[in-house]
């Protein structure tokens, strides 16, 4: 089924890199979205209906969320790949850490 080889670590950081440029745009997707639903829900809104709708989007971010940040690691670590499995999680924090900081200086600039 699956093939127990291994991995050079070119293939970890790309991975990794990868994995944190997905979750940078997942997130950016779902601010896009934020804004053009309060653009166009101008009217009044069922404050139930309204706070039930921003907790399924939280609920459901989270789990993408934990898919493509813990995805490949949690796989890695059931084929015995720890230190592997590690260095992929932290290179995709980095990359999180990394688009932060570029997202946090572009709001200091402009």
């Amino acid at each position: 089924m699956f093939h127990l080889k291994k991995t050079d670590k070119s293939e970890i950081y790309k991975k990794g890199i990868a994995a944190g440029i997905a979750e940078i745009a997942y997130v950016l997707l779902v601010v896009i979205i934020m804004i053009s639903i309060d653009k166009y829900m101008q009217q009044e809104v069922n404050m139930g209906m309204s706070m039930l709708t921003v907790l399924l989007l939280l609920v459901f971010s989270a789990a993408v969320s934990g898919l493509l940040v813990f995805g490949y690691p949690a796989f890695m670590a059931l084929q015995k790949k720890y230190h592997q499995a590690v260095l992929t999680l932290l290179i995709t924090l980095l990359t999180l850490f990394l688009g932060f900081i570029i997202v946090l200086l572009f709001n200091f600039i402009f």
